[in-house]
């Protein structure tokens, strides 16, 4: 469907065809291609650089190839642009963690659990969070 949506003449909305490739880079990571998945991903975010599913989508595949450098600027591009993205909070926190930046990553780990929903989705992350922040997983100081 995404490939035929593509194929076909434009899109009756333009931002339809990023909506396709950002399902395009879905399938493809989920097929365990991840250079493919990436390339939707960043035809998505070219299309539509507010496409915020297709930046995080992005970020994470760099961090799981060990591109954390790369990842870290792609997490804090998201965050530039929604800094209500919470998602992309928790996984910077961890990245300026494993680099050493304590209170960078402190101040990440804070933001997420105030944005974050106290659904079980998040039960992990939010232990993970208040853990290092040292609150016993309670959610963010006062």
């Amino acid at each position: 469907y995404y490939r035929g949506l593509l194929a076909g003449p434009p899109p009756p909305h333009p931002l339809l065809a990023a909506k396709a490739y950002l399902g395009l880079g879905f399938l493809a990571e989920r097929a365990g291609d991840a250079s493919a998945a990436l390339a939707s991903y960043q035809e998505a975010i070219r299309l539509d650089p507010g496409l915020m599913d297709a930046r995080f989508n992005a970020a994470n595949l760099l961090l799981r190839a060990g591109r954390l450098a790369e990842a870290t600027a792609a997490y804090e591009r998201i965050l530039k642009n929604d800094v209500w993205f919470f998602p992309a909070r928790f996984n910077l926190g961890r990245l300026y963690e494993q680099a050493g930046r304590a209170d960078d990553a402190r101040a990440q780990y804070r933001a997420f659990l105030d944005l974050a929903p106290p659904s079980p989705t998040y039960a992990a992350a939010r232990a993970h969070a208040a853990a290092r922040l040292g609150n016993g997983g309670e959610g963010p100081r006062p």
